[in-house]
């Protein structure tokens, strides 16, 4: 899979220095500076490299970490063979496509579930009390740390550009949207109804025009689209998943470092849908299901590794 979204984010990448106003031979509308790859949104195209990404750090960890645990906690003599340098390879492209499309949130989560499955492959190697584990745990918050920094900068350095009146909107459109579903808590407005209702309740205190068929929040829309009620079951229903998916990767098996990858790389859009809308774009909640599936498929009768 990895090696797959590797090839897709380098279509990306070379389209991009091609023509970066350009999707194939459709003229962008939006987004035009930035690679989109082939989606409209930048965040749907970073949060899928993302996946690619997550998938090499997996593979290359548990290598390592692996190769580790085998010399007795110790890494001389250690060395990166052929399908570790492919996989370096493979992250360094997803990487770079990440980069290209200057997605807050998709790069921040993209880190978050790299360092998830790394810290998830030094659990499973039990070998927390080693030196080399505890320098690749560091550096996995350091890791963290600069991307966390980098990230604050941009954000501040947004508040300076008009582009920022958008992302303060959102709040606002987070507390009319909570708004609606409070005044519809039992069954909702409807599925599909947000871009009707939401005029109906629109604040003058929003500093951005056009229309906002998105809540840019899940979770949020569901309360008000479907009522309170099913936004709780579809809530306990993603948990109880979630877990079945994780507590594998915390056991010895043979499928261990699916559901490693699987934990990490379904966080994401966990995280990703309380700031925008990525499990509504068909493009990328087929990825997200087919591997939510695969884990489970996985974790119910022990299928081969992903």
């Amino acid at each position: 899979m990895s090696r797959s979204l590797a090839c897709l984010a380098l279509l990306w990448i070379f389209q991009f220095l091609q023509d970066p106003g350009m999707i194939f031979h459709h003229a962008k509308t939006h987004h035009r500076d930035v690679l989109t790859g082939t989606f409209f949104n930048r965040n749907m195209a970073c949060a899928l490299a993302a996946f690619g990404f997550v998938a090499a750090i997996a593979l290359i960890s548990d290598r390592l970490l692996g190769s580790i645990a085998a010399r007795g906690g110790t890494a001389s003599g250690l060395r990166l063979r052929r399908r570790d340098l492919v996989d370096l390879g493979v992250m360094l492209i997803c990487l770079v496509a990440m980069l290209l499309t200057r997605s807050r949130a998709g790069l921040g989560l993209g880190l978050v579930g790299a360092a998830l499955v790394v810290m998830l492959n030094v659990y499973a190697h039990r070998i927390w009390s080693h030196r080399p584990a505890r320098r690749l745990i560091l550096a996995t918050f350091a890791l963290l740390a600069l991307a966390s920094l980098a990230l604050v900068v941009q954000m501040l350095g947004a508040r300076l550009d008009a582009n920022a009146r958008v992302d303060e909107s959102r709040l606002v459109v987070y507390a009319t949207t909570w708004r609606i579903a409070l005044d519809h808590p039992w069954i909702g407005t409807g599925f599909g109804t947000f871009e009707l209702v939401f005029p109906i309740y629109r604040s003058a205190e929003m500093q951005s025009s056009g229309i906002w068929d998105r809540a840019h929040n899940t979770y949020l829309q569901l309360a008000a689209e479907g009522g309170l009620p099913f936004l709780a079951a579809l809530t306990l229903l993603v948990l109880w998943l979630y877990m079945r998916i994780a507590r594998p990767s915390l056991r010895d098996g043979p499928n261990r470092l699916a559901t490693i990858f699987a934990t990490g790389a379904l966080l994401m859009p966990v995280l990703h849908s309380l700031v925008d809308y990525p499990t509504q774009i068909p493009g990328y909640a087929i990825p997200v299901a087919v591997i939510a599936g695969a884990a489970i498929r996985i974790v119910s009768r022990g299928s081969p590794q992903l």
